[in-house]
Order: structure tokens, then C-alpha cells, then sequence
């Protein structure tokens, strides 16, 4: 048996104790290094996954508005008839004019004199 008065024996219950008591700070620190690594290795994924969806929002904020200011500049049902007024009345313009370059053509030739 063990003498409790006996220096040596302290001294090796002193000694497991502290061996004990790093094994036990070691064992319980690894798993929080491990964990910290995990946490950083999750916040520089998400860093970059958060990169690279404001990249793709300001692409996409860009298509919008090329979009927007392509229908913007669009021309509606009301212009496109407007248009095709205009050409209609320029058509029948011409074809007047045309018409009467005939009549003089016809005049000029057989009036020669």
C-alpha cells in the first residue's frame, strides 16, 4: 500500500495529475483548432460563393437594363401604323408623279413640231 505521508508518493500523484490535466487540455483543444479550421474553411466558401453571386446580380442588373432601354426605344403598334401612313401616302405621291411624267412624255413625243 501507499504510504500518504511518504513524499515520493505525492510527487507521483502530483506528476498523473498534471499529465492527466494536459491530456485532458490537449484532447479538448483539438477538437476547437479542428473546429476553428472548419468555421474559416466555411467563411472563406461562403466569402467566394458571395463574390460570385454579386458578380452574376450585377450582370444580370446589366441585362436588365440593356433590356429596358432596348424596349424603351421600341416602336409601338401606333408608330409602326403612323410609318405605314406615311409610306402609303408617299407611294401614291409618287405614282401621281409618275402619272403625270407619262402625260408629258406622251406630249412631249407626239408634239414634236
Amino acid at each position: 500500500m501507499d504510504d500518504f505521508s511518504n513524499p515520493s508518493f505525492w510527487l507521483s500523484a502530483g506528476s498523473t495529475l498534471v499529465s492527466l490535466a494536459t491530456a485532458a487540455a490537449v484532447w479538448l483543444r483539438k477538437p476547437g483548432e479542428q473546429a476553428l479550421g472548419a468555421l474559416a474553411a466555411f467563411e472563406t466558401r461562403h466569402a467566394e460563393q458571395h463574390v460570385a453571386a454579386d458578380k452574376e446580380h450585377r450582370t444580370l442588373v446589366e441585362r436588365v437594363v440593356v433590356v429596358e432601354t432596348k424596349l424603351v426605344n421600341l416602336a409601338t403598334k401606333g408608330d409602326v401604323a403612323e410609318v405605314r401612313g406615311d409610306v402609303d401616302a408617299l407611294r401614291q405621291a409618287t405614282d401621281r408623279n409618275g402619272q403625270v411624267l407619262a402625260r408629258i412624255e406622251t406630249y412631249l413625243l407626239t408634239n414634236r413640231g
